[in-house]
Order: C-alpha cells, then sequence, then structure tokens
C-alpha cells in the first residue's frame, strides 16, 4: 500500500479484523503528487468501523464541529456530515470488497466497494480506490486503533 510498505499485508484474514476499530486519522492523498490533505470531514473527524464475526462491516463517521440539526438547512447539513453503511464483506489479497445492503447515500446501497487494507498490531490502515474529482485523482487513506 502506498506510503505504508513497512507493514506487512494482513495475513491471518477476516480474524484480525475482527472487531471494532476507532477513527485516529483520515487524509486524502494526491495520486500523482503523494500530497496529502485533511478530508473533507476535518482534521479530526470521529469514527467507528466494525468488523463483524459473521463478515458484516458497520461504518460510521461524523465530521468534526458538527452542529445538532435544526432545520431544513441544518438537516442538510448534518446528512452531508455523515458518512455511513453497513453490508457482507469478503476478503481477497490484501482486500476487502463490500457489498452494500444499508448506507447514508442511497446511490450506494447494491454497489460493491473496495478498499485495500493493512494490520500492523492494533493499527489498521484502510485505503480507498482512486477516484478522479475536478482533474484531480486522490485516494482517501485512514487510519484506525483497535478498541480495547
Amino acid at each position: 500500500m502506498a506510503g505504508h510498505s513497512n507493514a506487512d499485508p494482513d495475513l491471518t484474514g477476516a480474524r484480525s479484523l475482527t472487531g471494532t476499530w476507532k477513527l485516529k486519522r483520515w487524509v486524502m492523498e494526491d495520486v500523482d503528487t503523494k500530497e496529502q490533505e485533511f478530508s473533507p470531514f476535518g482534521q479530526h473527524p470521529v469514527g467507528y468501523v466494525f468488523f463483524s464475526s459473521s463478515d458484516r462491516i458497520f461504518v460510521l463517521i461524523t465530521a468534526e464541529d458538527r452542529n445538532p440539526a435544526e432545520g431544513v438547512h441544518g438537516e442538510s447539513a448534518a446528512f452531508r456530515s455523515l458518512y455511513t453503511y453497513s453490508g457482507k464483506y469478503r476478503l481477497e489479497n490484501n482486500h476487502f470488497i463490500t457489498k452494500i445492503d444499508i448506507a447514508g447515500d442511497q446511490n450506494w446501497v447494491g454497489s460493491e466497494q473496495q478498499r485495500s487494507y493493512c494490520v500492523n498490531g492494533d493499527i489498521l490502515i484502510i485505503e480507498s480506490a482512486p477516484a478522479t474529482r475536478a482533474g484531480k485523482t486522490t485516494r482517501g487513506i485512514l487510519e484506525w486503533e483497535r478498541e480495547r
């Protein structure tokens, strides 16, 4: 994985993923220049990912400084500051592929989302597939710490 070559890919499969992980860092990396900037959810988003023993993933991330939803504009802002989905996942090499069956963004339901991952002790690094927006190709890099 880009920028994380010192950590070996997970060799024990789903067992090493199983459990709850707390988000420590989320950056967007320019694929060409490797420059990193904070995620659209700010410098300190809050989030958890849970991998169940029955191969289900639950993801919930909220933006930093998120305000209560009050009125139509507040509800819209609250929705835009929430990233959540769940589905069954399968492992292929150092990737997990999730078949989304519920999500905050209804467009995701029925899709498959592929992420690369690496577990190094109590640290989990997840990278999204590169995506191009406004002529710039970036990938999300999320660092999680196992919750004890």
